[in-house]
């Protein structure tokens, strides 16, 4: 006795693509606004955001981030391994490691 696939059709969802289709067209009516707005000064903006101290401010924004995602990556790879340890002291400093900022609101350690 052999079994023959079952070729089920996918049922069909009309409302989804009416509903990007409407986000989409916000969206664009949206930019459009804002681009033709004569209120917002373009060419002040343009000035001020490719000045040299905002530049430089996002190349050291932008090597913070890295550094900080680095060292986020390696401080929790070595919390994990410290955990997995047989040393009573090494998963305690791990487990205070992690209950320190598991515990602490996000927007403090921001601070």
């Amino acid at each position: 006795m052999t079994e023959l696939p079952i070729d089920a059709v996918k049922p069909r969802r009309p409302g989804r693509l009416v509903a990007a289709v409407v986000a989409g067209l916000v969206l664009v009516w949206l930019a459009y606004t804002i681009i033709v707005n004569e209120n917002l000064h373009w060419d002040v903006v343009v000035e001020y955001l490719f000045d040299g101290r905002v530049l430089g401010g996002l190349g050291v924004t932008i090597a913070l981030t890295l550094l900080s995602m680095v060292l986020g990556v390696v401080l929790g790879v070595l919390a994990a391994v410290m955990q997995l340890s047989d040393s009573p002291v090494l998963r305690g400093a791990a487990g205070l490691y992690t209950w320190f900022f598991r515990g602490t609101p996000l927007l403090v350690q921001l601070i």
